[in-house]
């Protein structure tokens, strides 16, 4: 790791060359772990610039998310972001969580609102919006980089584009170094949102998620979860599979590696890969880009 800070990175590969991440989470069990190490072995070959890797529901950071951090840049010596989500916090445990991060050598995290409980309680949380924890963490005045999340095709919950974002802009100018975007497969929705930010004075890296379809049920979850749209032309493929595995893993590495030249040929910061812990799909699609 010949920097510690992801935000040095992407200032650093600005105009010269994409940086590459992906983003993994913490398993739930002895087969899990076994599944996560042999990705990480894989992962590790590709000498990709930094990992994320998300926490539970519950706010904070949970232990296995901590454990696997420290575990993944001593054993793998892969640059890591663990996620860090205000739901649940209140502001003391901050300074303490982020500086067992620093001991484990962890300089980077994601700062996030996470998912709203169903029997959440606004009076029990110090705070609400991911700006907010953004702006105390700022405050505190530790040596992190932070990045953010961003939704190309609005967030469930905003009103507008409008409304998204002035939310967004306010993750910025409270400290977000960098900002990741939720998965998407429209690569229009994405150019339109860069050319939105832009004319909000949003000059941070915008870095595009990308996710590949492993499986038929993800289709429903993604379009329920994220509000993001599908191209006919990918569903109508999908469709003549006929719950067909390896056609569809075919059909998937086609689209993905398309969908990614395609945003390394504008010239994008860098790619986001969400690999749900497996590699195999993320690696055919990484090995066969040209930047």
């Amino acid at each position: 790791m010949s920097d510690k800070n992801i935000k040095n990175i992407y200032s650093k590969n600005a105009g010269i060359k994409p940086v590459f991440s992906f983003e993994i989470f913490p398993p739930k069990n002895i087969k899990g772990e076994m599944l996560l190490d042999e990705t990480l072995n894989e992962l590790r070959k590709l000498k990709l610039d930094f990992l994320s890797i998300t926490c539970g529901a519950g706010g904070s950071i949970n232990n296995k998310t901590k454990d696997w951090s420290e575990k993944i840049q001593a054993e793998y010596d892969i640059l890591t972001m663990p996620h860090y989500t205000s739901i649940g916090i209140q502001k003391e445990t901050v300074a303490s969580d982020l500086q067992q991060l620093l001991e484990i050598g962890i300089n980077n995290i994601m700062a996030l609102r996470g998912d709203l409980p169903h029997d959440y309680d606004h009076s029990q949380n110090s705070f609400f919006y991911a700006n907010e924890l953004i702006e105390y963490i700022r405050n505190l005045n530790f040596d992190f980089s932070i990045g953010a999340a961003c939704y190309p095709e609005v967030h469930k919950e905003a009103s507008s584009k409008k409304e998204d974002l002035m939310y967004l802009k306010k993750k910025v100018i409270s400290g977000a170094d960098f900002l990741i975007t939720q998965l998407f497969f429209i690569n229009n929705h994405y150019f339109d949102f860069i050319e939105r930010c832009h004319a909000s004075l949003i000059e941070v890296p915008i870095i595009p998620g990308i996710m590949p379809i492993t499986n038929f049920k993800q289709i429903e979850k993604f379009t329920n979860m994220t509000g993001c749209q599908f191209p006919k032309s990918l569903l109508n493929k999908i469709d003549k599979c006929d719950n067909n595995p390896d056609e569809l893993y075919k059909i998937s590495v086609e689209y993905s590696l398309e969908q990614c030249q395609e945003l390394l040929d504008a010239k994008v910061p860098g790619i986001h890969f969400y690999t749900l812990n497996q590699s195999n799909i993320t690696r055919k699609i990484f090995s066969q880009l040209s930047y």
